[in-house]
């Protein structure tokens, strides 16, 4: 597993986005009442926080796991399973 957490001046609060197969985006919102693994969402192709004035955004070629557990960071897990080790 490989997590890379991006921290931003965005005010996005517990609200970020991720796309729905490309195609839309939705909007999800990090619940600390759950565990953390339930709060991670898949990613088809991008995620992104946003307030009134900035938008930041991940873009991939790969699906991921995407939260946002802090006020202006934006977290991106990929899980791979190799093979050979």
């Amino acid at each position: 597993d490989y997590v890379v957490r991006y921290d931003t001046n965005v005010d996005n609060g517990n609200q970020f986005f991720t796309d729905d197969n490309g195609w839309i985006d939705v909007e999800r919102r990090y619940d600390s009442e759950k565990r953390v693994e339930f709060s991670y969402y898949p990613s088809a192709e991008c995620a992104s926080i946003n307030d009134t004035s900035t938008r930041f955004a991940v873009l991939s070629s790969q699906s991921q796991g995407v939260t946002s557990r802090l006020p202006g960071s934006l977290e991106v897990m990929m899980f791979r399973r190799l093979l050979n080790s």
